[in-house]
């Protein structure tokens, strides 16, 4: 068996630096350990054919367009709001990565669907071979090992707001205040293990489309293999995965809550933190995810007569001109910069103009509207999450169904986020 890995992650300098590399490389190796030919093409090289007999996407940023000449399996990973029905449609199958999202699609496609959350690698991420008092004498410091992508999380706000200084591992985060705390903005994807297993504690929250479609993001898996305690957002899927064994913050409050138990118990933390890993470490691992990957190949039959005859509609409903104008205002701000990605904050998107900015390789996107919802960033009543004067472009959405109310509501906030972010050079736009 040849299986071909299409993996996001872009040629060039930064390569090793995108954590879809190391994640393809991971998978790769189990593969090839349970004997499968395999080869891995690194984006913008997809077009390349091996002779494989089957085709991996790792779905996160790009979009790959597949032939019929073997069989097409989609994982996604990560961007889950840009994944549609229609571009199911083009796969033998499909794998999600948490029950929430599976559901949410399965009456959209006829493609079958599949749930295989992230994992990790045991071998690599793994905890120290110590009693539960050596390890608690010897583990150090709070950390978030996180580039701040240009917005102030939650996590770090609110525990900053509280005098605690956790160390930042990440960059990006001088201009929003937080440079006192980066002890380094890089560290090499080989020394993170190490790293975990000296921490007392790891900081870990996720986009805000992330925990929307109940993905529950690979820190996660690499701490509790460490036996690194986790403080993290919230959201069902999660606790449905990891109990109790993690803290929770939802808001200040909770966080409280939560620093108060790590601070007086934090022997037994430890202790529940290993007790989880060992009960649900033989299904969040590579070598787990590959056995899978193999069977679902070796299947490939029946589970192409498992994907259903019946049409499905296409889900883009946006107006074909609004695309068009979006596309254009998009172009001439391009031509107006040079030798950097151009910075777009999105209010209130559809699915259909997210699809297109998301996957533009030379846009740096970042989506947001208020409350919970397919986005980025949930900037409830207050836009202060967002950094200011940083933006080329904002874009808001005002769908035609909205009411009146609805309507001046994102007006409003098109208005006051416009004023903050967008730099005085920038274009913003409401369609």
């Amino acid at each position: 068996m040849k299986i071909s890995i299409k993996n996001p992650a872009p040629l060039g300098e930064n390569l090793t630096k995108w954590g879809d590399y190391h994640f393809g490389l991971l998978l790769k190796r189990r593969l090839e350990q349970l004997g499968v030919d395999v080869v891995q093409h690194f984006y913008p090289e997809w077009d390349i054919e091996d002779g494989e007999d089957a085709v991996l996407v790792l779905r996160g940023k790009r979009r790959y367009k597949p032939d019929r000449k073997c069989f097409n399996l989609l994982w996604n990973i990560s961007h889950p709001a840009t994944l549609s029905p229609a571009e199911c449609e083009d796969y033998d199958l499909v794998y999600v990565a948490s029950e929430r999202h599976r559901s949410m699609l399965c009456s959209k496609t006829s493609t079958p669907l599949r749930t295989l959350r992230q994992c990790t690698e045991p071998e690599v991420f793994k905890h120290p071979d110590l009693a539960i008092t050596e390890d608690d004498r010897n583990r150090r410091s709070i950390v978030f090992v996180a580039n701040s992508r240009f917005v102030r999380r939650d996590m770090i706000r609110w525990i900053s707001d509280m005098g605690i200084k956790p160390v930042i591992i990440g960059r990006h985060w001088n201009k929003l205040g937080y440079g006192n705390l980066v002890q380094q903005d890089f560290i090499e994807n080989s020394k993170i293990p190490e790293l975990y297993m000296r921490s007392r504690l790891s900081l870990n929250d996720h986009w805000g489309d992330m925990r929307h479609f109940g993905i529950i993001n690979n820190r996660i898996f690499d701490c509790l293999a460490c036996g690194t305690p986790v403080l993290s957002d919230h959201f069902p899927e999660l606790e449905n995965v990891c109990g109790s064994s993690l803290l929770y913050a939802y808001d200040e409050t909770s966080l409280l809550r939560s620093l108060e138990y790590f601070s007086f118990f934090y022997k037994d933390l430890l202790e529940q933190t290993r007790l989880t890993w060992e009960k649900i470490s033989h299904d969040y691992t590579f070598e787990a995810r590959a056995r899978t990957i193999i069977s679902d190949i070796e299947n490939a039959g029946s589970l192409r007569d498992e994907k259903t005859t019946s049409s499905y509609a296409s889900d883009m409903t946006c107006d074909g001109k609004v695309i068009d104008d979006t596309r254009a205002a998009i172009y001439k701000a391009k031509s107006s910069l040079k030798n950097r990605p151009l910075r777009v904050l999105h209010l209130n998107p559809t699915a259909e103009i997210g699809y297109i900015l998301s996957g533009d390789a030379d846009l740096d996107y970042t989506s947001a509207g208020q409350g919970n919802g397919p986005w980025h960033v949930n900037l409830e009543s207050n836009i202060a999450a967002l950094p200011e004067k940083s933006y080329d472009i904002v874009l808001s959405e005002c769908h035609q169904e909205n009411s009146a109310q609805m309507h001046c509501v994102v007006h409003d906030l098109s208005t006051n986020v416009t004023a903050r972010s967008l730099k005085p050079s920038g274009f913003s736009f409401l369609i």
